[in-house]
């Protein structure tokens, strides 16, 4: 289950580093990178809500800000961790 994730969440760092390498992030952009990954949180028994702080944390680090590429992966992990510490109140 794990690997799962860990593999969508690489596969999306490399999308946002493609994107963000040449242009900077918008949010229609963040959709199509983001919905691979939010599928696979959701086939892995990820509860919605804390999907939704996921997007949340990576939308607001994200989009519409320039980024240079070597921050994508610090950036998106930065983002997870945060969407985990909020997650631990709901649960």
């Amino acid at each position: 289950m794990f690997s799962k994730i860990r593999d969508a969440l690489k596969k999306t760092i490399t999308l946002v580093k493609q994107s963000v390498s040449e242009t900077t992030l918008t949010k229609k952009r963040f959709e199509d990178l983001f919905w691979d990954l939010e599928l696979e949180l959701i086939q892995c028994n990820v509860a919605p809500e804390v999907v939704d702080l996921f997007k949340s944390e990576l939308e607001k680090e994200l989009v519409d800000k320039r980024v240079e590429r070597r921050d994508v992966e610090k950036l998106v992990k930065g983002a997870v961790n945060a969407a985990f510490k909020t997650a631990e109140g709901y649960l």
